[in-house]
């Protein structure tokens, strides 16, 4: 859904011709009052017309969630939207961090887009939260220096590259298919950046970058060739090479602690990464989020008071957390706080290019105030509503319908001779007198002025579905392997049914390479390398009891596989003919949905998944046909 074309109604509003007025000729701090549901109108409307970088900040992460997810309606499609998360650990407990961060993933996008932003280009909107911008971050200038682009002819050492990506948070694999890794096989280099959508096979000859492609994580199949690639870091933070100066003092730590501290600091300086790196990250990250924001971007702060608050009681848990550890031995005396306090933010943020966002009331007088009011509530009372809607196209006002119930509300718009049509997004402005039906999800209407409605399921039912996360994150082949132990039975797609030993790693052709272990009968061996695990699955019997282990080197388990398919082949036939003797008998159809099936549905609090809407409308669909 896309709802940008209508962000010109605003920008013809008075009120937001002084504000942008004064944010373009002063640089203070300024002050507006939004109603809350129509802050992300406001908020995309004031990106597109100051075409200056944009920093929202919110005080919870939920909240900053939600306006990220409604900024994507609001703006164009060519908008460098991005959302700039807090990390996903506990200061001083990032022992328990996972290989794979998503989170700082997506905090590194964030961070390239505004350190690599040039003028002239679409500036960046990022939407953050209180907690993600108190985090200290690596320092903008070594950020910078060490991103680097390659291009095809460009003369650079590959051994040099791999070093250098490394002590930026590179993990060398065999195989590689997640942001944040790479790959070396003869002259050629597979490396995929954080910052890019595929990975990248860059191909040498000598020191001679000949050729860059991308290639498809899963397939590993080469595709287009591309003319340039920026490499940024993969890891907040980046490994400093040789000796460590600040290093903390292990005097007062237990034993163990201390053993670990100074195992952990000897891999740093090697350049290694590892899981619970990332609990070092204070000792080098110094940064702020703030600094890398140019001169002339605006810092938006979404009800700065509660930010206050927020940052404020963060870091006091966080200091009462670190004095805990220091006492009991688990924490070393002087070990840098992860968080910057509000009495380092406070000063910095004022300093910027600053707006003060606060949330509208009817008491408001100020000249700051933006003519949003909220729409009328009708509670599921449909009826109510249709009647009302003949009122607003008789008095021309220009109406938007936003429901996960678009297809019904349009029906029944034109039972009452109103007539519209469901749409996904906005080709052209409709004119006054209309009501225009889309389909999606705000978190709330308004009424600006008499030129635009906005009604949402808030105000039609009473609720708004909350969305499941849709986007799919690849997942490497090696977390599959902590779901086997040794011992486990397991079953090969070519060689048949093996227990599962373990893990190893050999060489060949001098590449040192990890594989998996499998026992067959007679005591025979299997090696699998780990990128084949795709050929392996998990055994799963009818009862406790062990079962047989296949022979390697002969016929059975293809004559077992000949057996399944002749079997599911009988099956097949039998199912056949099933349908055939369904399709000649004749059946009852059901009536199509009702209002009030349509309204039972509506009050369902979730968002159906893609899957579970094409499954309800098949089984509804064959309920229909006078088919059995």
């Amino acid at each position: 859904m896309n709802l940008s074309p209508l962000l010109s109604l605003l920008r013809e509003m008075p009120a937001l011709r002084q504000l942008v007025g004064e944010l373009s000729t002063a640089k203070d701090e300024h002050k507006a009052f939004v109603l809350d549901a129509a802050k992300p109108f406001f908020i995309a409307a004031l990106y597109e017309e100051l075409n200056l970088p944009l920093m929202v900040v919110t005080a919870q992460p939920e909240s900053a969630r939600k306006l990220y997810e409604q900024l994507r309606a609001w703006c164009s499609p060519s908008a460098e939207l991005h959302r700039l998360p807090e990390l996903d650990f506990l200061p001083y407990d990032s022992y328990r961090l996972s290989a794979i961060s998503y989170q700082m993933l997506e905090r590194l996008r964030g961070l390239a887009t505004l350190a690599l932003h040039k003028n002239g280009n679409h500036p960046p909107l990022i939407v953050t939260s209180a907690l993600a911008i108190m985090s200290k971050t690596i320092p903008q200038r070594d950020f910078v220096a060490a991103c680097h682009v390659l291009k095809p002819g460009m003369t650079a050492d590959p051994l040099e590259l791999i070093g250098k990506w490394q002590s930026t948070g590179y993990e060398v694999e065999d195989v590689v298919e997640m942001p944040g890794q790479l790959g070396k096989r003869g002259g050629i280099i597979d490396v995929f950046p954080p910052c890019s959508q595929l990975p990248v096979r860059i191909e040498f000859s000598g020191n001679r970058i000949e050729s860059m492609r991308w290639f498809d994580p899963e397939s590993q199949r080469s595709s287009g060739t591309i003319s340039s690639l920026i490499v940024t870091p993969a890891k907040e933070f980046i490994m400093p090479l040789g000796k460590i100066s600040n290093s903390p003092d292990l005097d007062g730590c237990t034993a163990e602690v201390r053993q670990r501290f100074q195992a952990d600091m000897a891999r740093l300086q090697q350049g290694e990464w590892f899981p619970g790196a990332g609990f070092y990250f204070p000792i080098f990250n110094t940064g702020s989020v703030f600094d890398y924001l140019g001169d002339s971007a605006l810092l938006v702060f979404d009800e700065p008071g509660e930010i206050e608050l927020a940052i404020t009681r963060l870091n006091e848990e966080a200091q009462e957390l670190r004095a805990t550890k220091m006492e009991r031995g688990e924490l070393p005396r002087g070990f840098p706080t992860p968080y910057l306090a509000w009495e380092e933010l406070g000063p910095e943020m004022k300093e910027r290019h600053y707006l003060a966002l606060e949330t509208w009331d009817a008491t408001r007088s100020d000249k700051q105030v933006l003519p949003f009011i909220r729409a009328q509530s009708y509670g599921g009372q449909l009826e109510r509503f249709l009647k009302t809607a003949k009122q607003m196209v008789e008095q021309r006002q220009r109406v938007f319908l936003v429901s996960h119930q678009a297809n019904r509300l349009a029906e029944l718009l034109q039972e009452e001779d109103i007539h519209t049509s469901p749409a996904s997004q906005i080709e052209e402005m409709p004119p006054p007198g209309s009501i225009t039906v889309l389909k999606g999800s705000l978190d709330g209407g308004w009424v600006m002025g008499d030129r635009l409605t906005i009604i949402t399921d808030a105000e039609l039912f009473g609720f708004v579905k909350q969305a499941r996360p849709s986007k799919g994150r690849p997942v490497p082949h090696q977390l599959f392997l902590p779901q086997l132990a040794p011992g486990d039975y397991v079953v090969h797609v070519d060689h048949g049914i093996a227990r599962f030993h373990g893990l190893t790693r050999m060489s060949s052709d001098g590449i040192e390479r990890e594989y998996l272990v499998l026992e067959y009968a007679a005591g025979d061996r299997l090696y699998v390398p780990t990128e084949r695990i795709d050929r392996i699955s998990r055994y799963i019997g009818a009862g406790d009891q062990a079962p047989p282990l296949s022979r390697l080197r002969t016929p059975e388990w293809q004559r077992t596989k000949k057996k399944v398919k002749e079997l599911v082949a009988e099956i097949a036939q039998e199912l056949l003919e099933l349908y055939a003797a369904r399709e000649l008998a004749p059946g009852f159809a059901f009536s199509r949905d009702s209002l009030w099936q349509q309204e039972l549905e509506a009050s369902f609090p979730y968002m159906e998944t893609p899957d579970q809407v094409e499954a309800i409308m098949t089984v509804k669909e064959d309920m229909e046909k006078a088919k059995p």
